[in-house]
């Protein structure tokens, strides 16, 4: 802070006391230090003059600083680039600003018949020093088809012309400084997810001037020798959090920031995957002719086949504007995280986690910015109080944002039953920041939770570790090659004593012979409880058959998970009971409950034996499932 110039608080606002800044703040300074050290630099492009400077901030005071320098243009792509072409090629050094990635293609013909080409057909005679700055990506609810793509694919395709994606603060000001060192013309992408990031490693130090980095290099986030993991812009941050967590179950990831899409840094990532053997490529585009399927192919030809390649990508579809359905189609943390253990031979499981509160009338209110880049919000001031009644639209707090304060509405009808912040305190967006309670005419709850970040949940990595014998597992082991062994021994059953034939049947319904109820059910027979039978009965007899078949004891167990749907009693649970019949003593204490829920509940009683086992793999479960159904068959059946 002590090396701003006199005035650049101007223009830098809070930067300027920051002791870190983000990389809307690195690219702003970058922009302002061009601007003074070279009269031929001009900014061209919608919207980026004060007050507004930019949809997101980017050129905020540039225009003040520099009059007549950097201005609005008209709403045609085609024609921000076409005029910096002309400037270019009149000794200027234009730069033009495109809103968003998705807005380009109506100004594709300028950038790839005249920009891209014009070094080479005239033979070097021209040289067109264009900087195109972008905006571009998804993960922010509200953005849809039209304002969330990247192209890099599409833009990497262009001979001629530097495809540069930055993640960071840091590399938002070295790679734009080379794009201004170079001369070169340059295709500028920044996510919007980026803009505003504070995490610790996103920042960097207000001396941009210093910030430089060779056009066509790739940087190395983290070390490892057991998966080279290559990404590029909003991705890195998935794939910072993939290799943080593979390195507690003590698995190297070489993370890898290709940074510049063209000209790429083809040398770095082959040396990496000659290391690891196995490389996984993870990028926003579409996956069908994305980027990440010439890295692969360009690495493949290096090593040969032995290399053992995934991609995650964007499905061949367009982006949703619901944020709970951009992580359904977009790479997510879970994604590339499953996908990284599948390759390393690891078993990864994703215990599913029920979020009760203690009234489900509760609605929690999560902070939002006021548009996609916007990273922290801090309350102003609140316009409401525990106690009262808000309705849909209300204004509950005024707020403020990274690049505007706004008015924030609540969500639903209700009543404050909680304020979670105080005033001038700044959180992340998606952090609570009032609960109010809802309710339906009906007096039933009505809770409706808009998801504005990934859940990363709790994923249990294990290592399978494989031995002669189906009662020897164990965990443990440091060799990715190795496996627990997981198996599902074969079902044992118990049945009714009893059997329903259709010459019984007949006689209670006349219109129908015994024949008649074959040939349309195809049944001849079927068992039935016996009136000394349950399914309290039946479900002790199948277990003490799967223990005596399997050779096991209680003591084996650390579970029992019973699924029914028709116990005798309410309370205690079925589970509780099958193990007082095979326990009448009450000598052994383990972990039952049942599950209630109709014919799926038989698969989640497995699920939740299969996560079980997973932590205790040296342990078995005992999973029941059991019904006494009807004794009284319908007619209309």
């Amino acid at each position: 802070p002590a090396q701003v110039s006199p005035g650049a608080a101007e223009y830098l606002g809070d930067a300027a006391r920051d002791e870190k800044i983000t990389m809307i703040d690195a690219m702003r300074r970058v922009l302002h230090q061009q601007l003074k050290a070279d009269s031929r630099v001009t900014l061209l492009g919608q919207d980026i003059e004060d007050p507004k400077g930019d949809v997101f901030g980017v050129t905020k005071g540039l225009s003040t600083a520099f009059p007549g320098r950097v201005v609005n243009s008209p709403l045609s792509e085609s024609t921000i680039i076409g005029s910096s072409i002309g400037r270019a090629l009149a000794g200027g050094r234009p730069v033009g600003f495109i809103q968003f990635a998705d807005f380009l293609p109506t100004g594709i013909g300028q950038l790839m018949s005249e920009l891209g080409s014009m070094y080479w057909r005239t033979n070097g005679q021209f040289e067109l020093p264009v900087i195109l700055m972008i905006t571009c990506g998804a993960y922010r609810a509200g953005l849809g088809p039209f304002h969330s793509q990247t192209l890099e694919s599409t833009l990497a395709h262009i001979p001629g012309v530097d495809v540069m994606m930055p993640s960071s603060a840091s590399d938002a000001a070295a790679m734009l400084n080379a794009a201004f060192a170079s001369g070169r013309p340059t295709v500028f992408l920044y996510p919007k997810v980026c803009l505003n990031d504070r995490a610790p490693w996103k920042q960097t130090s207000p001396d941009v001037d210093k910030h430089i980095t060779p056009v066509g290099t790739a940087r190395s986030l983290h070390e490892g020798s057991d998966l080279t993991l290559v990404t590029w812009g909003s991705t890195v941050t998935l794939g910072m959090g993939v290799a943080e967590k593979l390195q507690t179950v003590g698995v190297g990831v070489d993370l890898i920031d290709l940074r510049c899409i063209s000209p790429w840094d083809k040398a770095t990532i082959t040396a990496s995957v000659k290391k690891t053997g196995k490389l996984l490529v993870v990028h926003e585009d579409n996956l069908t002719v994305g980027f990440g399927a010439e890295v692969v192919a360009s690495v493949v030809e290096a090593l040969g086949s032995g290399v053992i390649a995934r991609r995650v990508t964007r499905a061949d579809t367009w982006v949703p504007c619901n944020y709970t359905n951009q992580l359904e189609v977009l790479p997510s943390y879970r994604r590339t995280l499953t996908t990284a253990c599948e390759m390393l031979g690891l078993n990864i499981a994703w215990p599913t986690h029920v979020h009760a509160d203690d009234d489900a009338s509760i609605q929690v209110i999560e902070a939002q910015g006021s548009s996609p880049a916007d990273q922290e919000v801090m309350v102003s001031v609140w316009n409401v109080k525990v106690g009262d009644s808000v309705s849909t639209g209300q204004i509950i707090a005024d707020m403020e944002a990274d690049k505007a304060t706004f008015e924030f509405g609540s969500p639903c009808d209700g009543v404050v039953a909680e304020i979670l912040i105080e005033p001038d305190t700044k959180v992340p967006v998606g952090t609570p920041v009032i609960k109010i309670r809802t309710q339906t005419e009906e007096g039933q709850a009505k809770v409706v939770k808009r998801q504005t970040r990934e859940d990363l949940g709790q994923p249990v990595i294990t290592r399978f570790v494989e031995r002669s014998g189906t009662s020897a597992m164990t965990a443990g082991v440091t060799s990715p090659s190795q496996k627990v062994r997981i198996y599902l021994s074969p079902i044992h059953i118990a049945e009714g004593r009893d059997r329903l034939t259709n010459s019984v049947l007949e006689q209670r319904f006349p219109a129908y012979t015994a024949e008649d109820i074959v040939k349309l059910s195809g049944i001849e027979s079927r068992p039935i409880l016996a009136r000394n039978q349950t399914a309290l009965s039946i479900g002790a007899e199948a277990a003490r058959a799967a223990l005596k078949a399997e050779g096991l004891t209680l003591d084996d167990l650390t579970g029992i998970v019973c699924h029914t749907t028709t116990p005798p009693l309410n309370t205690p649970s079925m589970a509780c009971m099958i193990l007082r019949e095979l326990d009448p003593q009450a000598e052994h204490e383990l972990m039952v409950y049942d599950v209630n829920a109709a014919c799926s509940g038989w698969l989640y009683a497995l699920d939740t034996a299969y996560h079980t086992i997973l932590t205790q793999p040296h342990k078995a479960v005992l999973v029941v499932t059991t019904e006494a159904l009807s004794r009284v068959v319908d007619p209309g059946d």
